[in-house]
């Protein structure tokens, strides 16, 4: 099998089948649950390794976590910025 660069397998055409399956209220859920689960509140600190596109990461800050977030795709990652930036968050 031929390795792939990590940008080609996480591309637009992968946002794009993968927003197809995610809602704004499916996205709140499973934060959420993160949260619940992980104890999470205002002044947590969170490492969100492969963050993605920040779905979890931005809503965690917004409840008041301090979030930090990795990902290996610089899409991902300006996609994830551009979404704390909307929400009014800072994600390092």
């Amino acid at each position: 099998m031929e390795d792939w660069p990590i940008e080609a397998l996480f591309d637009e055409d992968y946002l794009l089948f993968l927003g197809a399956s995610q809602t704004e209220a499916s996205d709140d859920a499973e934060a959420g649950l993160v949260a619940r689960l992980g104890e999470l509140g205002p002044g947590s600190d969170v490492l969100d390794l492969g963050c993605g596109h920040g779905r979890i990461a931005n809503r965690l800050a917004a409840g008041g976590a301090r979030v930090a977030g990795l990902d290996a795709t610089p899409l991902s990652l300006d996609l994830a910025r551009r979404d704390a930036a909307r929400r009014g968050v800072e994600v390092g």
